[in-house]
């Protein structure tokens, strides 16, 4: 499987996602922001670090999720809860992968800069930390189009489901 080649045929598809992409990446890194600076800053380090990425990962891959499925993917998209919930389901699956490689990226960043250069207690930069979890996602991105594209917004899977639901199986 070439995957420049995949890529390449599906651009449009894959620009879609890319900005989809784009929008979680704010939402990820105001939430990483946010929950150092306001919501996890009694927590002290390392826990307000990985509180705040934790939240802007769940967050950030719903409200991607949704713009997807709108957007991205609407060619395949079925009716009904039940479908949602299931792709849902399959969406946070997926994405877990994605998300852990982002966590273990942006965390390893993060804590490797910090012991290079913030040595006798001093604070990483929340800037730091932001910019952790950017590379964590865009390292991360690639795959998880790829494992989207062919399983969870596959069409033929789409289309099992979409009559399983039609017929209200």
């Amino acid at each position: 499987m070439n995957i420049i080649r995949i890529i390449a045929s599906e651009k449009e598809r894959f620009l879609k996602f890319a900005a989809v992409g784009a929008s979680g990446t704010a939402i990820n890194v105001a939430l990483v922001w946010l929950g150092n600076a306001i919501l996890f800053s009694r927590l002290g380090e390392p826990s307000q670090t990985q509180a705040s990425y934790a939240l802007a990962i769940i967050v950030s891959i719903f409200s991607n999720y949704i713009f997807n499925s709108m957007w991205t993917w609407s060619d395949r998209r079925g009716q009904g809860l039940k479908f949602f919930f299931q792709h849902l389901l399959k969406y946070y699956l997926t994405n877990a992968l994605a998300a852990g490689l982002q966590f273990l990226i942006a965390t390893t960043i993060i804590y490797s800069l910090s012991a290079m250069f913030y040595t006798g207690g001093l604070a990483v930069p929340v800037l730091w930390k932001m910019a952790g979890s950017v590379i964590g996602i865009g390292l991360a991105g690639g795959i998880n189009f790829l494992v989207n594209h062919f399983w969870n917004f596959n069409i033929s899977t789409s289309n099992n489901n979409n009559n399983e639901v039609n017929s209200g199986k």
